[in-house]
C-alpha cells in the first residue's frame, strides 16, 4: 500500500510538531500540532511543550516535562532489554476474617 508525502496511518508516520489527523469522508494525513488552548483529543495533536488536557491543549510544566520524558526513556529502555522485571517477591493473600 502506497501512502502518498501528506498521508498517514499513524502520528509516528508525520513528522515533528504535527499529526496524523483522520477525518470520516478523507484520507488521515499529517496536520500541523495544535497550539494551546485549541481543542484536542490526545497528547500527540498539541505542539511540543503541551498536552491535552479535558481536550485543551495546556502547557506541560518544565519539572513534570522532565520527569516524564525520563519515564518514557526508562520505559523503553525496559522494554528493549528484557522487559519488566519481576521484583522476585512473593505476595500472599491477607485473610480478612
Amino acid at each position: 500500500v502506497h501512502i502518498s508525502e501528506n498521508q498517514c496511518s499513524s502520528d509516528n508516520d508525520c513528522a515533528i510538531s504535527s499529526y496524523c489527523h483522520s477525518s470520516q469522508h478523507a484520507p488521515s494525513r499529517c496536520a500541523p500540532c495544535r497550539r494551546r488552548k485549541k481543542r484536542c483529543s490526545r497528547d500527540t495533536m498539541c505542539c511540543p511543550g503541551n498536552r491535552c488536557s479535558n481536550s485543551i491543549c495546556v502547557a506541560f510544566p518544565e519539572n513534570l516535562k522532565t520527569q516524564h520524558i525520563s519515564d518514557l526513556k526508562e520505559q523503553k529502555k525496559l522494554s528493549k532489554d528484557k522487559g519488566w522485571k519481576k521484583s522476585g517477591k512473593v505476595q500472599t493473600k491477607v485473610s480478612l476474617k
